[in-house]
């Protein structure tokens, strides 16, 4: 499971993220928690997060 979280947003907290990252861990769930520069929208279109995400299956399938 791939995790994307904006820094700086305002409705979602960061640590909830941080909590379903160290969850999905604790049970054994493939996962990667990526930190990114943006709001609540982030944008699947952006340069940035297509390389995140085309990482994440070149490594995970």
């Amino acid at each position: 499971m791939l995790l994307i979280h904006g820094t700086q947003d305002n409705i979602v907290p960061l640590e909830q993220s941080w909590l379903m990252h160290e969850k999905l861990d604790e049970l054994g769930i493939q996962n990667q928690l990526v930190i990114v520069q943006s709001n609540h929208l982030i944008g699947i279109e952006e340069p940035a997060v297509l390389s995140i995400i085309k990482n994440y299956f070149q490594v995970f399938g």
